[in-house]
């Protein structure tokens, strides 16, 4: 991209009276946004990736997940557990990351991404990641692309008024050691 006073001097002048073509308009939407990148500054668009601990809370009448400090572990039997997210308002979702390791083989594990009606509490699953077929004894980063049918496309972009969104963990076994530690969870987006 050219420098700042390149564009500058690109903006077409206009008197009172005269039509603003799209040239003038384009010239100056493009030094705006050079200035707002040298200022640093986003100009929409980009891709960006929010990483979140393994800080689950607990679900109701569910074992919660042992928290540590910087990742979480099953209790040795069925552990279930969520975090919120604090997405851009009009960010499109892209895709989430779950990175762990799998000490023992276990039948079901998946971490999941949902929007939930701020006034209900039906789920929209938007991304899952399964656990089942993780190599034992390695530690895994599984990215899966956000995915809904065509007919809730409108969920793929964030929509603070609408929804809530949260990471949900869960491991469904039962063995005497923890089998599945979650280090941490991605949600990767692009910039309004």
């Amino acid at each position: 991209m050219a420098d700042i006073p390149t564009l500058l001097n690109a903006i077409h002048p206009v008197d009172d009276g005269q039509v603003i073509t799209a040239d003038s308009y384009n010239s100056i939407k493009t030094c705006l946004q050079a200035i707002a990148g040298a200022l640093g500054g986003s100009t929409g668009g980009q891709t960006r990736t929010i990483t979140l601990p393994a800080n689950f809370l607990p679900v109701t009448g569910a074992t919660a997940w042992n928290v540590r400090v910087g990742f979480a572990e099953d209790s040795g039997s069925s552990s279930d557990g969520w975090i919120p997210l604090s997405l851009p308002e009009g960010a499109v979702l892209k895709s989430l990351t779950a990175i762990g390791l799998k000490k023992n083989a276990a039948p079901a594990g998946a971490v999941n991404l949902f929007a939930i009606p701020i006034n209900a509490g039906d789920q929209h699953l938007l991304a899952s990641v399964n656990l089942n077929s993780v190599a034992l004894n390695n530690v895994f980063t599984i990215n899966v692309p956000v995915n809904v049918a065509s007919s809730l496309t409108g969920l793929l972009t964030v929509q603070n008024s609408q929804f809530k969104y949260v990471i949900e963990a869960n491991a469904n076994f039962s063995t005497a050691a923890a089998s599945i530690t979650i280090y941490a969870t991605q949600v990767t987006y692009v910039t309004p």
